[in-house]
């Protein structure tokens, strides 16, 4: 039987390392991408959309979110 990764005990609502390695790197580069997000012109819209795409797992048509963002 495979162990539970502490990215999966988090998604489950368990108790979790939050200093786990792979947690920390995911943390990393959702700060990387928040910060590039943020550093977008208005009329950058394309680019805006393609890291909202990274960040979130779905993300509707009509999503409009203006820098600054913060999670």
């Amino acid at each position: 039987m495979a162990a539970v990764t502490e990215y999966e005990k988090m998604l489950n609502a368990q108790w979790y390392n939050p200093l786990d390695k792979t947690l920390r790197e995911l943390r990393l580069a959702t700060r990387q991408l928040l910060y590039k997000f943020n550093k977008t012109s208005p009329e950058q819209v394309k680019i805006r959309r393609t890291l909202q795409q990274d960040l979130f797992a779905e993300v509707g048509r009509d999503v409009f979110i203006e820098p600054p963002f913060f999670l």
